[in-house]
Order: structure tokens, then C-alpha cells, then sequence
């Protein structure tokens, strides 16, 4: 999933089709301070630490997602 998506937001196709699930994700980069002025550092840190919070966010649910679903597999109605 994208980053910049809210969390009710599903990615479109399109962007699901471009996706190469051989390829890493990329990495987040933390801002070089030494190359920015001060205010485009903030506005870069402060985007840094929203990603950060949005991949942990996104990591952590995938887990939950995955455990319940493992957990509870025997329970588990198709539904078509």
C-alpha cells in the first residue's frame, strides 16, 4: 500500500498493476540536513516522521490481519 493513503483508501488497479512484487520497497529516507535550508529540513523531517508512523501503522495491522487470520482459519466462510 501507499503511504500517502488514508487508511480506508485501497490502491486502484493501475497502481496495483505497475507494482513489482520482485522489487524491494523503497526505502524512507531521512532528510541530509547538511544539504537543505532549514525550513525545507523541517518540512522534509516532518514528512520523514509521518511515514514512519504510516509504514508502522500499516506493518502492525498486516500482523494483526495475518494472525487473525491464521488463528482462526478453521472458522473461515467463502464467500462468493
Amino acid at each position: 500500500y501507499l503511504l500517502s493513503l488514508t487508511h480506508n483508501v485501497e490502491p486502484s488497479l493501475e497502481h496495483l498493476a505497475k507494482v513489482n512484487d520482485n522489487a524491494p520497497d523503497p526505502e524512507i529516507e531521512l532528510p541530509d540536513e547538511d544539504s537543505l535550508t532549514f525550513k525545507k529540513y523541517k518540512k522534509q523531517m516532518n514528512q520523514y516522521q509521518e511515514d514512519c508512523k504510516m509504514l508502522k501503522y500499516q506493518v502492525e495491522v498486516s500482523c494483526d490481519h495475518h494472525s487473525r487470520h491464521h488463528d482462526h482459519s478453521m472458522y473461515r466462510v467463502n464467500v462468493t
